[in-house]
C-alpha cells in the first residue's frame, strides 16, 4: 500500500516537473534517440563500441546517484523546489511504519520507476542498434543499483555521523561575548 502510494507521489512530482503527460511520452523519446545514436556510432564512427558501452554504463550508475540522492534532501529542500508536497519517505514520525519499511519501499520504487522510465528504454535501444551492447545494458542496470545503493549510504551517514561523534552540538558553536 505504501509502496503504491509512493509510485503515484513519483509520479505526481515528476509529472509536474515535465509539464503533465508529457512525461509519458518521455521514454519512447529516449528510446528513439538512443537508437538512432547508438546506430549512428555503431555504423558510421571509428570510436570502438566499447566506448559506447562505457557510456551506457555510466549512464546507469550516474542515474542511481540522482536516484538516490533523495536522502539529501530535506523536507524544506523538496518543499522550496516542488511548492506544498507531501512526501511519504519523510513522513516515518508520523506513519505507523518503521522508517527501515519506508526506506525498503523507496528503494523498490526507485527501481522500478528510473528503471520503467530511463533505464529499459537505454537498454532496448542499445540492444536493438547492436546486440554487442547487450552485456553493456546489463553492466547499466547492475551500476545504477551500485549508484543507488552508494548514495543513500552517504546520505545516510552525511546525517548519522556526524551526530554521533557530537561534531554538530551546540556545544561546538562559540558564545558571543555579551555586551
Amino acid at each position: 500500500m505504501i509502496l503504491e502510494r509512493m509510485m503515484k507521489e513519483e509520479w505526481r512530482t515528476q509529472s509536474k516537473l515535465y509539464r503533465g503527460g508529457k512525461l509519458a511520452l518521455l521514454p519512447f523519446t529516449i528510446l528513439i534517440l538512443t537508437y538512432l545514436g547508438a546506430r549512428l556510432v555503431t555504423n558510421f564512427s571509428t570510436a570502438p563500441i566499447t566506448d559506447l558501452g562505457l557510456l551506457i554504463s555510466a549512464f546507469g550508475f550516474f542515474t542511481g546517484l540522482a536516484a538516490g540522492s533523495i536522502g539529501f534532501s530535506s523536507n524544506d529542500a523538496a518543499k522550496n523546489v516542488l511548492g506544498d508536497d507531501n512526501f511519504i519517505i519523510f513522513s516515518s514520525r508520523t506513519l505507523p511504519v518503521r522508517k527501515s519499511r519506508l526506506v525498503l519501499d523507496f528503494i523498490v520504487k526507485d527501481l522500478a520507476f528510473y528503471t520503467g522510465l530511463y533505464l529499459l528504454p537505454v537498454a532496448s535501444a542499445a540492444t536493438l542498434a547492436s546486440t554487442e551492447l547487450a552485456i553493456y545494458s546489463a553492466y547499466m542496470m547492475g551500476l545504477f543499483l551500485v549508484g543507488l545503493t552508494l548514495s543513500l549510504i552517504a546520505a545516510n551517514s552525511a546525517v548519522k555521523i556526524p551526530s554521533k561523534l557530537k561534531l554538530l552540538t551546540y556545544e561546538n558553536i562559540p558564545a558571543e561575548d555579551a555586551l
